[in-house]
């Protein structure tokens, strides 16, 4: 027992209609700030939360459901009656929990893996509305998960969990650092030095940065440094000239400009 009183292993059947009643409460505005005071509710909370990330995969729905609403109630729109203090230590331990998933993913379904990942990609878009000492310790906690899952070597065969989630992984690390423009040189350099001691042994790795580096320098290019919508309406006035002119065509007949356009 924890010092809530609540059982080490609760099980899974009666977890999953604890979750199913609190689901139901939290969705009410009206209650839901109850439920976490005084400070000894919340820590059952977090108690009855902690062992739902490693319910068997036959709960899975459950699981999200409340991942989902936690997620709510304490990131997109949080409960207004607590502290600032109380929900920025609250925010960080939910996403703490969040990944203790992983350490019970099942290779033969990772599809919980993604939905995990994909509630720490779309943090970024709640991003500026959290405590930046938040938001930085959501950065390293997914650093040092991602190495924590990554470190060791691949699974032998493709469909090992750690192989088919890599790319998603990697990506929603990335995302995290890059498009939420992070400027600390401190994270930016754990980032680097975390991929390249831990990570970089894993193609799937290199491959998935290799990739987002490519998504950030066509971006670069497309918003800030040449406009395509202007060379394209370019190459549209002078293959028109050449037209009418009948010059500046190719071997083929082609013109150089269209030729030019395909690419």
């Amino acid at each position: 027992h924890d010092p809530t009183g609540f059982p080490g292993g609760c099980p899974p059947d009666i977890q999953e209609v604890l979750i199913s009643r609190l689901s139901d409460w939290f969705d009410k505005e009206k209650i839901r700030h109850v439920l976490w005071l005084p400070d000894i509710n919340a820590t059952f909370l977090f108690e009855i939360y902690r062992q739902s990330c490693s319910l068997p995969r036959s709960k899975q729905k459950s699981q999200e459901r409340f991942y989902e609403v936690l997620y709510k109630i304490l990131v997109s729109s949080p409960i207004k009656k607590l502290s600032s203090n109380k929900l920025h230590n609250y925010q960080v331990k939910f996403f703490t929990l969040l990944l203790t998933t992983f350490q019970s993913l099942d290779s033969s379904d990772t599809s919980l893996g993604s939905f995990v990942l994909e509630m720490f990609q779309s943090v970024t878009t709640h991003w500026l509305s959290l405590d930046l000492k938040v938001r930085e310790k959501i950065q390293l906690i997914i650093l040092d998960e991602s190495v924590n899952f990554l470190k060791g070597e691949p699974s032998s065969g493709a469909d090992g969990v750690d192989n088919l989630l890599t790319p998603k992984l990697i990506d929603t690390l990335l995302h995290l650092w890059v498009d939420t423009e992070t400027i600390s040189r401190i994270l930016w350099t754990k980032l680097q030095q975390a991929m390249h001691t831990h990570l970089f042994h894993r193609w799937r790795v290199v491959h998935s940065v290799e990739r987002k580096i490519k998504q950030v320098t066509f971006l670069l290019m497309k918003n800030e440094l040449y406009s395509f919508e202007f060379y394209n309406s370019m190459v549209d006035r002078v293959e028109k000239a050449e037209i009418k002119s009948g010059s500046s065509t190719t071997p083929d007949g082609q013109s150089y400009y269209k030729r030019l356009k395909k690419y």
